[in-house]
């Protein structure tokens, strides 16, 4: 998984952004890690530029 923090506005916590793969398909996860653990906030299907910065960063 590829992970970087979400800097684009100021959300009162660490909001990460994790490129992923699931079911064939290379998705997008935004999540935030509380004290219960992993929060998940959304989840979708990477654009072509996240699946083209994944496939980048592990081949």
């Amino acid at each position: 998984m590829l992970t970087k923090e979400d800097t684009r506005d100021t959300y009162g916590e660490q909001r990460l952004q994790s490129l992923g793969w699931l079911n064939s398909r290379v998705v997008l996860l935004v999540w935030v890690e509380r004290a219960t653990g992993p929060h998940l906030i959304s989840c979708r299907n990477g654009d072509k530029h996240e699946t083209k910065r994944y496939f980048k960063a592990f081949i």
